[in-house]
């Protein structure tokens, strides 16, 4: 026999839409808040970080080597995945005038990136320059020009027009900065 389903009187289903509606509210809410911080990098000099390639290669990211774009992410990031082909094409185009790096705390992320096509150098970060960035969510990107400055920052995935153009404009700026 089959006992009776218990029903849920209505006023509570109400109060647990109305939970249900605050939480997502108040999690967009956070959410945009909280990538403010990387887009607040925009104009600013490019964090003091150290940081170590997976090939071993220290990097700097005020060297002043062409444009540099930082990506950060992780293997298990639905956008992060659907971005690499984007950030791969870019790399190519900055061959010999800057640099694609993608940064990571997710250890099985740096061999995961050869399988995702993610043919540019990887490195392995602490919180600690990521917080330096201000990422809260992944992934992130930030377009840094010769000068050492963040011309560009994105948080979610970036699209192939959204990174020509931010690329473009860095490129440009680091030369009249270096005239």
């Amino acid at each position: 026999m089959n006992a009776p389903s218990p029903t849920m009187p209505s006023w509570l289903r109400s109060a647990l839409m109305w939970v249900a509606v605050f939480a997502v509210v108040y999690g967009l809410s956070v959410a945009l808040e909280d990538s403010s911080a990387a887009m607040s990098l925009v104009g600013d000099d490019v964090p003091a970080v150290q940081v170590r390639l997976s090939t071993g290669e220290a990097l700097d990211l005020r060297a002043g080597e062409g444009v540099t774009v930082v990506n950060f992410w992780a293997r298990w990031c639905p956008p992060c995945r659907a971005e690499a082909p984007v950030l791969a094409r870019a790399h190519a185009a900055l061959a010999g005038s800057g640099r694609v790096v993608g940064f990571t705390e997710d250890p099985p992320s740096i061999p995961a990136a050869a399988r995702l096509g993610m043919d540019y150098p990887q490195a392995l970060v602490d919180p600690q320059v990521r917080a330096a960035f201000g990422v809260t969510m992944l992934p992130s990107t930030f377009v840094v020009g010769a000068d050492g400055v963040v011309h560009a920052a994105f948080v979610g995935e970036i699209t192939d027009a959204q990174l020509s153009a931010a690329i473009e404009e860095a490129g440009a700026a680091s030369s009249l900065a270096q005239r």
